[in-house]
């Protein structure tokens, strides 16, 4: 699910592309794999004394419900010298769900609640 494009970024952050590797609709994204992801980057503590690395972090290009084809960039990671890079597309490549059929989205509303009192 990677595409091997990547390109710098300024202050030395590179960039790589993961790409869908098959058609259909996206079915979950997964927030616990991208957050993960962005913290085996870099973007995350292990202790109160550990650096934060501002620069690098996940760009989720689809959502839920979105149809994608074979090759299109379902996210941009955004890594500095390869640290943790491995990891993240291993997380992230899991937590795309795609699947054939589009998955049933609530709707927007549930029900209108008034102060009206008859």
């Amino acid at each position: 699910m990677l595409s091997h494009g990547g390109y710098q970024h300024q202050g030395g952050v590179d960039c790589v592309d993961l790409t869908a590797t098959k058609s259909g609709f996206i079915h979950e994204v997964n927030a616990r794999a991208v957050g993960m992801s962005v913290f085996r980057l870099g973007g995350g503590r292990l202790s109160e004394t550990s650096a934060i690395d501002f620069g690098v972090g996940v760009q989720c290009m689809v959502r839920p419900g979105d149809p994608v084809q074979s090759g299109d960039v379902l996210a941009r990671i955004f890594h500095r010298n390869e640290t943790g890079l491995d990891d993240a597309i291993n997380r992230l490549s899991r937590g795309f769900v795609i699947d054939r059929t589009g998955p049933a989205v609530p709707p927007l509303l549930h029900q209108v609640i008034s102060s009206k009192v008859d």
